[in-house]
């Protein structure tokens, strides 16, 4: 478990640190071991998945900095049967059955930002606060016993870190997002002969893996069209996939030989996502207050020296200035430099 979050998560902390929104998700069939990578064990510290791995090394990395201000708030989406999206951190509180969890909405913006409605944005200022919050989550989740895994994973869940930061006195503020998602497993129904409940959760399921596998070959191939709007999963992935976003997948497979067509299916998805190119960029953010704030200061120190010289005060300005200065700012705004735009940034995510 250490290992795997070193080779894949580690990095991608130090970018969500930066400003980079940043994506892993884990991919396999059931039972190949998707959640234990993804929240692992709370049976011993060593078994511990990425999720609780990275919200340790986050706080780590924020205690380390001095003169630094930063807000971080969490998520945790669950999408069960295609229809049924739902917070699963349901206020901190646990729930007795999924209608008690609250309902969220998925609307897709432009085919690369999905917003969620309905989500909740939890703050959280410790590591103890987050851990709370993420075993709450998946005390909430939805598990079934099949004829494959004893406690298979009957819903698509993704974890978001949204982080905010900058240093003490920075005009600018990055922000990223970092989203960990736990896909449920696919099932071949000839092998596990499933009925009722369990066979109608497994179309669904399949159904949203077969739409996340054409959106994944429509972006390695560079059409023109991609499919995003065809499930609610590949909506709510749409910015890791193909927006601003640095992903990485983890392929999960089984060591039983009988399961060797699955795994190497499992391998050619992989290789048909590390086909994909993004051009992420990093979040930024002027802080209008401070900026407000610093020029107020500029007038005071230069009236303060105009004094000094014995320049006389021009006093107010009067209507016919003021009305120049509008038309000055709106000439400037009308056409920004390059460099201003780099400066206003941009990013999507959930």
């Amino acid at each position: 478990q250490d290992q795997v979050f070193k080779e894949v998560a580690g990095e991608a902390v130090q970018n969500v640190l930066r400003g980079f929104n940043s994506t892993i998700f884990a991919y396999g069939q059931t039972g190949s071991g998707k959640t234990y990578t993804i929240t692992g064990s709370e049976d011993s510290v060593t078994q511990q998945g990425l999720i609780p791995r990275t919200i340790k090394h986050f706080f780590a990395e924020l205690r380390h900095r001095e003169n630094y201000e930063h807000d971080l708030r969490l998520s945790y989406l669950q999408i069960y049967q295609e229809h049924h999206l739902t917070d699963l951190l349901n206020g901190n509180k646990l729930c007795k059955s999924m209608d008690d969890l609250p309902r969220v909405t998925a609307r897709l913006i432009h085919d690369k930002a999905c917003t969620m409605e309905g989500l909740g944005l939890h703050r959280v200022s410790s590591e103890e606060e987050a851990m709370r919050l993420l075993y709450t989550g998946d005390l909430n989740k939805i598990f079934s016993e099949t004829p494959m895994n004893r406690a298979s994973s009957r819903s698509h869940c993704v974890f978001t870190l949204h982080f905010k930061g900058r240093e003490a006195g920075s005009d600018t503020w990055v922000h990223s997002k970092f989203h960990m998602v736990d896909l449920a497993g696919s099932e071949r129904l000839k092998k596990t002969n499933s009925a009722g409940q369990l066979l109608q959760e497994t179309k669904f399921i399949n159904s949203s893996l077969f739409h996340l596998q054409n959106v994944i070959a429509a972006l390695a191939e560079g059409l023109p069209h991609v499919p995003y709007r065809d499930s609610q999963l590949t909506k709510v992935l749409a910015d890791s996939l193909g927006g601003n976003c640095r992903t990485a997948m983890i392929a999960n497979i089984s060591s039983d030989f009988t399961e060797a067509d699955e795994s190497l299916a499992t391998c050619r998805f992989a290789q048909r996502v590390g086909g994909i190119r993004q051009a992420a960029t990093v979040n930024e953010e002027l802080d209008a207050a401070a900026v407000i704030a610093g020029l107020r200061r500029r007038m005071e120190e230069m009236e303060a020296e105009r004094e000094l010289q014995g320049v006389p005060s021009q006093g107010e300005l009067s209507e016919e200035d003021v009305l120049q200065c509008k038309v000055m700012v709106d000439e400037y705004l009308a056409c920004p430099t390059e460099s201003d735009r780099a400066l206003r940034g941009g990013g999507g995510g959930l």
